[in-house]
């Protein structure tokens, strides 16, 4: 229904036998910023490529958040969504940041959610995976970003109006995900 999973704030690999169960068949959507924290090549390295090569399709967001209505046709049969415009682009809390987180998150979600709305059941995603970074305080001295602090809420908003999407927020700890990925 619509609980919402909250995940560890990492991740840790898997061997390819563990990666592959569980894998929603059909193609995957990833929305993604330029910053998407090394995700879309763990993505590509889980659930591998179909018989065409192209298991996982991308839509990037721009500047200005989604826009494109050209790049909405890769949602259509998608079994999952993976949205990561919460993934922190800039670092700081001013004005401008936020704005853009705005532009980037919420605004770039909820015109994905119409892309979604504007299809026939049938061709709708099965799941739908927001993924954050510093949006919420695990640890005492952690300092949230307000990059993603609005994720979780549109996330119980979009359960409760899709009870047939399968919808989880996971939150990374940005600098923990940096530096593990400098470490490989």
């Amino acid at each position: 229904g619509n609980a919402m999973t909250y995940l560890s704030p990492t991740w840790k690999r898997v061997s390819d036998t563990q990666s592959s169960r569980g894998a929603d068949e059909g193609p995957l959507l990833v929305v993604r910023a330029d910053d998407d924290l090394g995700i879309v090549e763990l993505l590509t390295e889980r659930y591998g490529h179909d018989a065409t090569g192209n298991r996982i399709r991308q839509i990037a967001i721009g500047a200005g958040g989604l826009s494109s209505l050209s790049s909405f046709s890769k949602v259509a049969g998608c079994s999952a969504v993976w949205f990561l415009g919460g993934v922190p682009q800039s670092a700081g809390n001013d004005r401008d940041t936020i704005a853009s987180a705005v532009d980037v998150g919420a605004r770039s979600l909820v015109r994905l959610m119409q892309a979604i709305d504007g299809l026939e059941r049938a061709q709708r995603p099965r799941s739908l995976t927001i993924v954050t970074a510093d949006a919420q305080c695990v640890a005492q001295d952690d300092t949230a970003l307000l990059w993603g602090t609005f994720m979780p809420g549109m996330a119980r908003s979009i359960a409760a109006e899709y009870q047939d999407l399968r919808v989880r927020v996971v939150d990374l700890s940005g600098n923990e995900w940096r530096s593990s990925e400098g470490a490989e």
